[in-house]
């Protein structure tokens, strides 16, 4: 049998991902074969085979391949349920490029000495007159789709995003509709191969604790655990050691643009990449059995269904 085209990893993830996703490496090229079988008799799935995208889930679901076939159904649904946000992906557009240099997501270059990928968010920065909350969501659900192939701190370790809600206006907050986040936290229990480390948000406006209440309603207990809201910085470094962060942050890295440019040619060299990932899919209509995917979630009167960028 081939050995898997799997990205060999560092010294710290070998003992992590062994310890919390019970990996075995010499199974992973018969598991890697079980689920390429597996894929080729599901009718209604068009999926990636590729060996770094499959090991990702498994990594996610502890390599328990029933599980791991649960989840990858459940992302081309999701998929084939928002495609608003899953296709007509163009890295190379002018204001997903703005938003990317102006740091509306930006995964920061230090891991957390946990083993995990720190993200910085800065949600005031979309524009509710281009696009508002859906081009924003395109944007993270495409950094998403990247980052869980390509980055194994960000697959195995998961991901704790530090949200800075300055500039968060009640304009931007009309937009976060309760479909809206519902469907959001669909995509969190089931649409990625991802492990919600933490969710924690700064500078809160008046009024955003009533959105934040709501969308805890829809997720799992365990999940909403997660979620954690600070008055101020030091409370904030509690999770995001400083040598993590950016310096206007308080921290031992350079700014969020000096970051971001770093990264610039890298996001740009994707458009291939999201062009190619288009063609992968799910049919309903040739699904035997039900859809794992709530009925009553995206209906015709749905939030994410229009999606317009000048």
């Amino acid at each position: 049998m081939n050995t898997p085209s799997i990205r060999p990893l560092p010294n710290c993830l070998v003992k992590q991902v062994a310890e919390e996703s019970n990996e075995v490496p010499s199974r992973i090229p018969d598991e890697l074969e079980s689920l390429r079988e597996w894929i080729k008799k599901q009718n209604h799935l068009i999926a990636r085979t590729d060996d770094q995208f499959l090991v990702a889930f498994l990594r996610a679901c502890k390599h328990s391949l029933e599980r791991c076939k649960e989840r990858i159904d459940s992302y081309y649904s999701l998929r084939a349920a928002i495609p608003i946000i899953s296709h007509d992906r163009d890295p190379t557009h002018p204001y997903f490029v703005e938003l990317f240099i102006k740091g509306l997501i930006c995964p920061l270059p230090i891991p957390h000495p946990n083993g995990f990928r720190p993200i910085i968010a800065k949600p005031g920065l979309f524009d509710v007159q281009r696009g508002g909350v859906m081009a924003a969501l395109k944007f993270g659900f495409m950094v998403c789709d990247r980052y869980f192939v390509e980055d194994d701190y960000f697959s195995i370790g998961g991901y704790s995003v530090l949200f800075d809600m300055d500039g968060f206006s009640t304009k931007h907050m009309a937009g976060l509709t309760v479909p809206t986040l519902r469907e959001l936290a669909e995509c969190m229990k089931l649409g990625y191969p991802i492990r919600h480390r933490g969710i924690h948000y700064i500078n809160c406006p008046t009024g955003f604790d009533v959105l934040l209440r709501l969308f805890r309603n829809f997720l799992p207990t365990k999940l909403a655990n997660v979620i954690h809201t600070h008055s101020d910085f030091e409370s904030v470094y509690e999770h995001f050691p400083k040598s993590c962060l950016p310096a206007e942050y308080g921290g031992n890295l350079g700014t969020l643009r000096e970051i971001t440019s770093d990264f610039l040619e890298k996001y740009l060299s994707s458009r291939e990449w999201f062009d190619e990932d288009s063609k992968y899919r799910c049919d309903e209509t040739k699904r035997q059995g039900a859809s794992r995917i709530p009925n009553d979630l995206f209906g015709v009167d749905g939030s994410f269904k229009k999606l317009e960028i000048d």
